[in-house]
Parts: C-alpha cells; structure tokens; sequence
C-alpha cells in the first residue's frame, strides 16, 4: 500500500501531471493490488481490492495535499499554479479576445495576493477525499479482477 501511495504522491509533485486527471490514483491502487498478490500469492476478493485500493489512494492523496498545502503556506508558492494559469491563457487567447486575457491576468495576481483561504483548504481537503476514494475505488476493483495469484485470501486471514 506504501508503494502504490508513494507512487500517487510522486506523480502528484511531477509539472503538469494534473492533465491525466485520475489516472496516477487508480495506476497506484492497481499498483497496490499487484504488488500485494504477488507478494503473498492470493486473490483478492474484490471488496478487498476496493479497500485496498481506497485506502492506497486516500493515502498517496492526502498526502500530497498536505505537502502542497505546508508548502503553500511556508514559502508562498502553489504547486502546479503556473502551468495552470499558462495552459488557461494559451488556451483562451485562441479567441482573440485581448480584454478577456488582461482580466484573467488579473485574477490570477488578485487570488495570489489573496492567498490560501479557510474556505480553499476545506475544499481543497474535501475534493481530494473524495477523487482519492473514486479512484481507489475504480483501481481497486479494476485491479482485483486483473490480478489473480493463487488461491482467494480467507475471510479472517
């Protein structure tokens, strides 16, 4: 489970890998699974991947988001906030609109001056929670069906 979240978290801190969106919770949950089966060589029932993979997922997660926050809050920078704000101008200057750009400089230089808010950080915290536990959910079962190693694990084992 350590290594499927170390996986999430590595991937998190790496530039612009917010574009694969849920892929690196659900590869690190399947992850998870894998090493879990191959280790012990047994089937996982797919509640067990499930919570296997959720528990994986909110782990590696939460765990980036608190390294993002403590930095955020310690040095002023947020991660992945430049490549964000040059992808959306890159993407809205296709519409030749030159006044729309300039406001969205502005934004963006109003909600830095502005910092982190009370109310960021809970919905940062809630939408972490809840995308880990998805995606954990989704490679969890995904990674039960696939990864089958020998007999199925005992209920009280």
């Amino acid at each position: 489970m350590m290594i499927g979240a170390g996986f999430i978290f590595a991937i998190s801190l790496i530039p612009f890998s917010f574009v694969l969106c849920c892929l690196p919770q659900i590869a690190g949950a399947m992850l998870a699974i894998h090493l879990f089966t191959k280790w012990y060589r047994l089937t996982l029932t797919y509640g067990e991947g499930i919570k296997l993979g959720i528990l994986t997922a909110l782990l590696g997660g939460l765990a980036a988001w608190v390294v993002g926050v403590a930095v955020m809050l310690l040095f002023g920078y947020q991660l992945h906030v430049k490549e964000v704000q040059e992808m959306m101008l890159k993407l809205f200057s296709h519409f030749n609109n030159p006044a729309m750009i300039d406001k969205m400089k502005e934004a963006f230089e109003a909600q830095k001056a502005q910092g982190l808010t009370l109310s960021q950080l809970l919905i940062g915290l809630v939408s972490t929670v809840v995308t880990s536990a998805i995606c954990g959910l989704l490679g969890g079962a995904l990674g039960a069906a696939l990864f089958k190693r020998g007999p199925a694990k005992e209920a009280g084992s």
